[in-house]
């Protein structure tokens, strides 16, 4: 659930092995949600496949996406 006081949102998708059209923009719409505050939105930890999702529809060029957690938190800091 997303606080209206939350900063950032961040997405793990590590154990995620499928992501369907739905799915898509479940990620779409929670993107807008935060995005419309200034806060942060990403996701992290995308295998190859579900990389491959996200650049053939074009959401990689919409939603950040970052290798690691890491990563993903540390661009959150300012």
């Amino acid at each position: 659930m997303i606080e209206e006081s939350d900063r950032a949102v961040l997405i793990d998708c590590a154990d995620l092995s499928f992501i369907s059209s739905a799915g898509l923009r479940v990620v779409l719409l929670t993107g807008k949600s935060p995005m419309g505050r200034n806060a942060g939105f990403a996701l992290c930890a995308l295998s190859e496949p579900i990389r491959e999702v996200f650049r053939v529809s074009g959401f990689d060029s919409i939603v950040a996406i970052h290798p690691t957690r890491e990563e993903a938190l540390a661009a959150f800091d300012p």
